[in-house]
């Protein structure tokens, strides 16, 4: 962020709780020293999320953090997790099939043009099953 966004950010904060900011704008250096290295757009949902969740006196140490709460809400959840397992197994969320050319696919990882084509065969079965193709979860 520049240093409008955390004067943004610092006004939205002082909105909140009545705090002080002092004219020599020391206060706003030490914001920028502290999350000025975050976006302007997470650190405000942080602020938001604090506000909502606790009447703790603002930091930028509560700010970074909820920041790194947005940012991994944002981000997909990796397949390997144990709840996906629990779905998987419990068959809320669908298997995809496995592939029917699995021992070309196999025998062609050495050769890329070869492992290539056996992934566009199973994209096609994928597809015909309902599921999104490989794309470049299968390129090496």
């Amino acid at each position: 962020m520049n240093n409008q966004q955390v004067a943004a950010v610092l006004a939205k904060i002082q909105l909140g709780d009545n705090r002080e900011t002092d004219a020599a704008g020391l206060v706003l250096a030490e914001w920028v020293d502290s999350i000025g290295d975050l976006d302007f757009d997470d650190a405000v949902e942080a602020v938001r999320m604090h506000r909502r969740e606790t009447t703790d006196y603002l930091t930028p140490a509560h700010v970074r953090a909820g920041v790194k709460r947005v940012r991994a809400a944002r981000t997909p959840s990796n397949d390997t997790t144990p709840e996906k397992f629990k779905q998987l197994e419990a068959g809320v969320i669908p298997s995809a099939p496995k592939p029917a050319n699995w021992d070309a696919m196999c025998a062609a990882w050495s050769d890329a043009a070869a492992f290539a084509r056996e992934v566009a065969v199973y994209d096609a079965q994928l597809i015909a099953a309902g599921f999104a193709p490989c794309e470049k979860a299968w390129t090496r």
